[in-house]
C-alpha cells in the first residue's frame, strides 16, 4: 500500500468520510495556537513595524477563513443549498457589527443554534449570525461597525466544528431573501475581519 492510501485510511479512522474538511477545520484552529507562540518570540519584530500596518507575521496569519461559501454546499456533509458564507472560528471569537443597525430578534434554531438578527441602516438588508456560544447585546440595541455584538461558538445540529455562519438578506428576512454576501464582505474596511476580531 502507497503511503497515500495509508494517510487516506488513517485519517478516514480518526475523522470519518469527509475527513479532509475536518482536517482543514482543525489545522485552522491550530493556527491559533501557532500564532500565539510566535507573539511570544517576535515583539520585536512587531514593534519595529508599528506604524506600517502589519508585521510580517501578522500578515502570514491573516489568510482567509472561509470553509463554505454560498450556494450548493462543497466542503460539508449537507445537501441542499448553503444561504451564507462560513467562517472557523475558535469558540468564544468576537465577532463583530460590519455596519451600523438594530438588533431585531435573537432566538435559537435547531439547525443553526443561538442566531442573532440585525436590521442595516440602509432599511433594506438584514443579517443573520449563526451557531453562536454567547451574545453581546440585546433586541432592541443600536450598534455601530466594530461593536461586539456575540461570541462564536457551535451550536445548533447542522455544523462540523466552531465556526461562524454570516448570512445577508434583502428586502425581508428568510433564506428566500438571501443573497451571496462575498461582494458585501470583500468592500468592507479589513475585508472578512471586519467580522471577527483574531
Amino acid at each position: 500500500m502507497k503511503d497515500g492510501c495509508h494517510y487516506d485510511k488513517a485519517t478516514k479512522t480518526y475523522f470519518g468520510n469527509n475527513y479532509h474538511f475536518s482536517f482543514t477545520i482543525i489545522t485552522i484552529i491550530y493556527i491559533d495556537d501557532i500564532q500565539k507562540w510566535f507573539n511570544q518570540y517576535t515583539d520585536k519584530l512587531t514593534q519595529n513595524h508599528k506604524g506600517q500596518g502589519h508585521s510580517k507575521w501578522e500578515d502570514f496569519f491573516r489568510g482567509s477563513r472561509i470553509t463554505e461559501t454560498f450556494g450548493k454546499y462543497q466542503h460539508s456533509p449537507f445537501d441542499g443549498k448553503h444561504y451564507g458564507i462560513d467562517f472557523a472560528l475558535p469558540k468564544g471569537t468576537p465577532i463583530k457589527a460590519p455596519t451600523n443597525g438594530k438588533v431585531t430578534r435573537i432566538f435559537n434554531n435547531e439547525l443553526g443554534g443561538k442566531v442573532l438578527q440585525i436590521a442595516e441602516d440602509n432599511g433594506e438588508y438584514h443579517q443573520w449570525y449563526l451557531h453562536l456560544d454567547k451574545y453581546n447585546v440585546k433586541v432592541g440595541d443600536r450598534v455601530k461597525a466594530g461593536d461586539i455584538i456575540a461570541y462564536s461558538g457551535n451550536t445548533g445540529i447542522q455544523t462540523t466544528g466552531a465556526h461562524l455562519h454570516f448570512q445577508r438578506m434583502k428586502g425581508g428576512v428568510g433564506n428566500a431573501y438571501a443573497e451571496d454576501p462575498k461582494p458585501f464582505i470583500d468592500q468592507l474596511p479589513d475585508g472578512e475581519r471586519s467580522l471577527y476580531d483574531l
